[in-house]
């Protein structure tokens, strides 16, 4: 069987065809997504061998859990699953560690009071006192110690750097354009400070002392972490390097670009939550379009479409931000009915089937 990637651009381009009719007109309120589906070109390029990576928030973890149970060949999932990388300076970072434009010391990581986290965290209760250290750009990375933090912090780079120049497919997902940064070096680090892996507990301040600690202290001028909103013309540059850098590392690996469908669970910005929501969404969907139309090896997945033109009762799980498990398999569905191999896909997977009621508006749940 020939590789996924000896098609040249124009082959997969004249081979490829629509699942239905494109639907090029605004639905009627009584149209479903059931009855008139989010409609796109297919391009299968994804075989049962195909190596895949996935990296970005928390919805890329629910690819990740399907295409997995699937029987897909993820890349490092035992590792990737436990790390969000919610913004695009997070994702950049991974990339930039390559070139060497992004360069971490050992002694750049937070250091904190381990009572500030949970024994679900920490695997454990620590004595009294003690110190935890923690990544700032992998903010779910932990360690006792420096030298243990700097251990596994190694170990990812290794790993990540090799999974990124060996994937087939590296399947982005966008979750935020709210951002904090260390003003000492400008850096924006991986999430809001002070959030435990699971846990959402948070300063409510725009200003988080002790890097972030939940009633920590502050150690120095580095220990502040201050908030921005980033805008569209950053992030677009953020993803047009990632895209360089792979295109330089691994040019034969196709990008399949996704924004997150799970809203902001609280803002910094000052607006109304729904505000705040809408434009961070709409800018990272705007990323997503450029890149797709720009590259010809970068695709976008409707993921987002998919659920927030949806009834919200039916797509998100009871806390009104994750989207519910069953809803992702469908989604997931249609993932395969565009990027898998006609001979990869699995024989029990039926048609994309969506228990919807009339098409909504976008509607803005509480996020991470």
């Amino acid at each position: 069987m020939p590789h996924a990637h000896s098609q040249t651009m124009a082959e997969a381009r004249s081979a490829q065809k629509a699942i239905g009719k494109l639907v090029t007109r605004c639905r009627s309120l009584d149209a479903t997504l059931q009855t008139k589906p989010v409609s796109m070109p297919v391009n299968r390029f994804i075989e049962r061998n195909t190596r895949i990576l996935t990296i970005g928030s928390c919805f890329a973890h629910e690819l990740q859990i399907h295409l997995k149970r699937k029987g897909f060949n993820l890349l490092g999932s035992e590792i990737t699953n436990q790390f969000l990388w919610y913004n695009t300076f997070s994702i950049l970072y991974e990339f930039e560690r390559i070139t060497g434009e992004f360069g971490q010391t050992p002694e750049d990581c937070w250091e904190q009071s381990a009572d500030k986290f949970s024994a679900e965290t920490l695997g454990g209760n620590p004595p009294v006192g003690s110190r935890i250290f923690q990544d700032p750009y992998r903010a779910y990375l932990y360690g006792n110690s420096r030298e243990e933090l700097w251990h596994a912090t190694t170990v990812i780079n290794d790993f990540l750097r090799n999974a990124i120049a060996t994937a087939d497919v590296l399947v982005v997902t966008l979750g935020l354009t709210e951002v904090w940064f260390e003003p000492h070096h400008g850096r924006v680090v991986c999430g809001v400070p002070g959030k435990e892996h699971g846990n959402s507990r948070v300063r409510e301040s725009a200003t988080a002392e002790g890097v972030g600690v939940i009633g920590g202290e502050p150690r120095d001028h580095r220990g502040q972490a201050r908030f921005r909103f980033s805008g569209y013309e950053e992030n677009l540059a953020n993803m047009q390097r990632v895209v360089e850098i792979l295109q330089s590392v691994n040019p034969a690996c196709r990008l399949i670009v996704t924004t997150s469908p799970v809203p902001l669970t609280r803002t910094f910005s000052g607006c109304d939550h729904v505000v705040a929501n809408a434009e961070s969404k709409s800018i990272l969907r705007a990323v997503a379009g450029a890149l797709a139309r720009k590259y010809e090896h970068v695709d976008y997945f409707p993921s987002y479409e998919m659920v927030v033109y949806s009834d919200r009762n039916l797509v998100f799980q009871e806390d009104g931000q994750h989207v519910d498990r069953d809803y992702v398999t469908q989604i997931m569905q249609q993932f395969e009915q565009h990027f898998v191999a006609e001979e990869a896909e699995s024989h029990e997977t039926p048609r994309p089937h969506f228990p919807l009621g009339r098409v909504s508006q976008p509607t803005v749940r509480e996020q991470h």
